[in-house]
């Protein structure tokens, strides 16, 4: 899939990430239990507009393609801040005895049904690198929402993975196009 604008929200730029957030949330509220799915969407904040953009998800190389664009766009613009929408498996990763979380867990794509869940994922992050993340747990033969869990750059959790924090790895793809 070509990525395209979704929809252009003109003077609505320039708000806190909080709002921004509360707005992809409001989204997947309405939409996944009308539909039982969300687009893969970006918003991006630039202080003027808020740029809805989806791109596709289908595949390694549509995800890879997706995460570049934002991020030398992000890298490239006046963006403060962006939100990002997906639907994606999840998985508990347990602790090692010594406390530490091995690398080399599975992915959740890589483990049977019954040990992933699937989930709506929102993040927001400032170009600071302060973020949300609201998590949904998504039944999607019921088109139901489970209960909200969210949490924030102030919290415990460990959260990694390539969709976080898009304004950092837009400097790092600059700086190796740039070699």
């Amino acid at each position: 899939m070509k990525p395209r604008i979704y929809q252009v929200d003109e003077a609505a730029g320039g708000i806190t990430r909080a709002e921004l957030h509360e707005k992809a949330v409001a989204f997947v509220e309405e939409r996944y239990p009308r539909t039982g799915d969300v687009p893969f969407l970006w918003i991006i904040d630039d202080g003027e507009a808020l740029v809805w953009i989806e791109t596709g998800w289908e595949d390694e190389a549509e995800k890879v393609a997706s995460y570049n664009l934002v991020a030398l766009t992000l890298m490239i613009s006046k963006a403060r801040q962006y939100a990002s929408i997906v639907e994606v498996w999840i998985a508990r990763q347990h602790p090692a005895p010594d406390g530490s979380y091995p690398n080399d867990a599975p992915l959740p794509s890589e483990r049977p049904e019954n040990e992933r869940e699937d989930a709506v994922l929102i993040n927001t992050f400032e170009r600071n690198g302060a973020f949300n993340l609201t998590t949904f747990i998504a039944k999607r033969h019921s088109k139901l929402l489970g209960a909200r869990v969210n949490e924030d750059s102030s919290g415990p959790g460990k959260w990694q993975g390539r969709m976080f924090n898009m304004f950092e790895r837009g400097q790092k793809l600059a700086r190796r196009f740039a070699e």
